[in-house]
């Protein structure tokens, strides 16, 4: 089982940590990026005591081709054994909603469109126009009231001053034109009347355009 050595660097003397299976390949440095060929301590290289034997001709029998040089592999310390390290510390307020960092005084997040003071996250909407066949349909409740109440002034009105039990003769439904019928029908009509006159204020005076129309929005293929 390959046990771990320390190599220290020829040009800035950093002590790295590796394992001994590197021993005479090369190594990059951590701390100023120099290559060189990893030594135990106080010995040789592997890649040293192959260039101190002397070189063959070329094209004899027996020659051995040299070896293929290594790969580079960095060697990390011990600071960069733990990938999973804390990178950055933000002790500042954040988005409740995307977590994004948000200055003292800011209201708005960028990221998301949430909005901290409303507690809401905007979205973008699609509304149709509004058109004058739409106002006329929201306000024709209001007229059709406002015409009711006309009409039933009128005709509570008409049957106080007209109707009297000798308008219909000797028979038996003259109790219409009774002074207690009259008053009986003056009060619903006066609640009727302050029904639709209350529907119509509001909604020819204080609620005359329409609602705004959302539609669906359509997302187009990128």
């Amino acid at each position: 089982m390959a046990s771990t050595i320390s190599i220290t660097c020829p040009e800035c003397d950093k002590q790295l940590k590796a394992s001994s299976d590197l021993l005479g390949k090369k190594i990059r440095c951590k701390g100023c990026g120099a290559t060189f060929a990893a030594r135990a301590p106080g010995g040789k290289s592997a890649a040293d005591e192959e260039e101190a034997k002397p070189k063959g001709k070329p094209g004899k029998p027996g020659d051995k081709k040299p070896a293929a040089k290594a790969k580079p592999s960095a060697v990390s310390d011990d600071e960069d054994n733990n990938p999973y390290g804390m990178t950055e510390e933000y002790l500042g307020r954040r988005c409740p909603d995307c977590a994004e960092a948000l200055d003292d005084e800011q209201v708005l997040c960028l990221n998301c469109g949430y909005n901290t003071l409303t507690r809401e996250r905007s979205r973008t909407r699609k509304v149709r126009d509004i058109t004058g066949m739409d106002i006329f349909l929201h306000l024709l409740p209001g007229i059709l009231c406002a015409l009711g109440v006309l009409g039933l002034i009128g005709f509570d009105l008409w049957f106080i001053f007209q109707i009297t039990p000798e308008s219909f003769g000797d028979v038996w439904y003259d109790f219409i034109g009774s002074k207690a019928l009259k008053i009986w029908i003056s009060i619903i009509v006066l609640f009727i009347v302050s029904l639709l006159s209350r529907f119509a204020v509001r909604r020819l005076v204080f609620h005359y355009m329409p609602a705004e129309v959302e539609e669906k929005m359509e997302h187009k293929p990128k």
